[in-house]
């Protein structure tokens, strides 16, 4: 399709005249606006194959194995279609997750397949993920995925891309209030096109979950207008758990980026992958890239004024080190105060063998001052928790297995914290340390 900018129109003309076609100057106008425009129509395809063409996500081959329940392109449509779905997850001991993209279940099929999810008999599996992209899902359809998720404790990532969803305030308001009872981790809506707006007003207002890390909202028709919210919910306390969240495609224009990008400079520090490709405005003729040198579209860095690009790149960096270091801190402070607030005590001791002073021997609040020093990336309340652990003899661990604790089906072991429901992944000792972090609250940076 040709390019109808005015400015590639004049370049076209332009040549059209010559028998040899000169490579334009760099700042012409209409060599810019080509430029661009290829871009921009570039990185909407990308996203669109990425959602409507990817198998499943790289994680779920690692994590659930031979688990999954595969049916996507099957040709699965409406409710004939939930029921051999039905009938297929009856004939298996476990299912971990469901990649059902590229069927045509539509809104009576989604009802149906839920109908029976949420039911004793689906129930039973504990599905940890279901990929329902490109499945002609509507608003009936996404209240039923929402029923389903509500108080749901075992559903870690759910994949929802590429279905016609229309942004009803109701629905929404459900969906996120669904969401915020629920322990999913991932949710994907991107290139769900008729979403727009009046999604985000409701969606970022009402979001509020607690483990929630990454949101995939690419290509879902937002313009300047959703900036506001976004910001919001950025710079609040609702996001401490979002590590990822993907934008890509929508007009939320250079000036809006730059905005989001200095929210979170200043307000938010445990995001580290934030995506926002080909978000630059070219609606009704107005391409807000054009004045690079507004301030609109910069942000400021220790005084001196850059891209949003450089800003972006900048803050996700930061924020990725203060992640880093405040894991790391944790773990430096419980050895340390495991060995101090956890030594055993000895009731005949020699007293020509006693030592002359030890820190014990102090008050608590001093000990746990001289322990504070030894970290300075931790807030107080984070050092309260793990003193709170240290100290705690039910948390040290076993000396012995438990032999009559059978393993069960994989992604499904229990947490080994009663505060934690993560599922294992990968080792035993990495799932063990997440868990830890999140049970003790120093899984995220808090300034």
């Amino acid at each position: 399709m040709l390019a109808s900018s005015p400015e590639i129109i004049k370049l076209r003309e332009s040549n059209g005249v010559n028998n040899v076609t000169k490579k334009p100057e760099y700042e012409d106008p209409g060599y810019r606006a080509l430029v661009e425009e290829n871009v921009k129509d570039a990185e909407v395809d990308i996203f669109v194959h990425d959602n409507m063409t990817s198998a499943i996500p790289a994680t779920w081959g690692v994590r659930y194995g031979a688990k999954n329940l595969y049916m996507a392109e099957g040709g699965l449509t409406s409710v004939e279609g939930a029921r051999k779905i039905i009938e297929a997850l009856s004939r298996r001991d476990a299912v971990a997750c469901l990649i059902l993209r590229h069927n045509e279940l539509g809104d009576e099929g989604c009802v149906k397949l839920f109908e029976y999810l949420c039911s004793e008999g689906g129930q039973r599996h504990k599905v940890a993920g279901i990929l329902l992209n490109a499945n002609c899902l509507g608003n009936v359809a996404l209240k039923s995925v929402g029923d389903f998720l509500r108080d749901n404790r075992w559903l870690r990532e759910l994949y929802l891309a590429s279905n016609p969803f229309v942004g009803d305030s109701d629905i929404i308001n459900s969906f996120a209030e669904a969401l915020n009872s629920s322990s999913l981790e991932a949710l994907s809506l991107s290139s769900c096109y008729s979403l727009s707006d009046a999604f985000a007003e409701r969606f970022f207002s009402c979001l509020d979950s607690p483990h929630l890390s990454n949101l995939q909202l690419s290509t879902i028709g937002l313009t300047r207008t959703a900036v506001p919210r976004i910001i919001e919910y950025l710079s609040s306390v609702r996001s401490r758990r979002l590590m990822t969240l993907k934008l890509s495609g929508n007009n939320i224009g250079a000036r809006g980026a730059a905005k989001i990008v200095r929210s979170v400079i200043q307000d938010n520090f445990n995001i580290v992958s934030l995506e926002m490709y080909g978000v630059r405005t070219h609606q009704g003729g107005q391409d807000d890239t054009n004045d690079n040198s507004s301030s609109e579209t910069s942000v400021t860095l220790h005084g001196a004024t850059t891209g949003f690009e450089e800003g972006l790149r900048y803050v996700l960096t930061r924020n990725g080190l203060l992640r880093r270091h405040t894991h790391a801190a944790a773990f430096r402070l419980l050895r340390y105060s495991r060995s101090l607030l956890l030594e055993p005590r000895r009731a005949n001791e020699d007293e020509s063998n006693r030592i002359p002073f030890r820190i014990q021997s102090l008050p608590t609040e001093l000990q746990l001052n001289i322990l504070s020093l030894t970290v300075d990336t931790l807030s107080t309340s984070q050092r309260i928790r793990i003193f709170q652990f240290a100290s705690d003899p039910t948390t040290l661990p076993a000396m012995l297995p438990d032999l009559r604790r059978r393993q069960s089906e994989g992604v499904h072991e229990p947490s080994l914290l009663e505060k934690s429901s993560a599922p294992f992944t990968l080792s035993p000792r990495d799932a063990n340390r997440t868990q830890w972090l999140r049970a003790v609250g120093c899984d995220i940076y808090e300034p």
